[in-house]
């Protein structure tokens, strides 16, 4: 019985490394970027957002809708998406400049 119980756990720990081994990544663990094409990008960029902006992230998601806006410049949508997040960041997209100050 006891020869049964020891050949049960060695197949048990026996399918455990190889489940870990089938989960491996070949380079160590390094995160691997997808190859792309435009249209992922795009949808990457808007999914980034749209995450971001569920996550009450107003910054990130401001710059992923700027960047979806960018491969979709007619879409009134994602404009107005850009618009909201900029401005709710306090992102802007020009230089501040501070006005001069009239002593008339």
């Amino acid at each position: 019985m006891r020869i049964v119980s020891s050949i049960a756990g060695l197949g048990i720990a026996l399918g455990i490394a190889l489940a870990l081994a089938a989960c491996a990544s070949p380079n160590g663990g390094a995160p691997v970027p997808a190859a792309g094409t435009a249209q992922s990008s795009e949808f990457g960029n808007y999914l980034s957002a749209r995450f971001a902006a569920s996550q009450h992230n107003l910054k990130d998601a401001a710059v992923y809708y700027r960047a979806s806006l960018a491969d979709d410049p007619d879409n009134h949508e994602l404009l107005a998406l850009a618009f909201f997040f900029a401005t709710s960041s306090a992102i802007s997209t020009t230089p501040r400049v501070s006005p001069k100050k009239s002593w008339r």
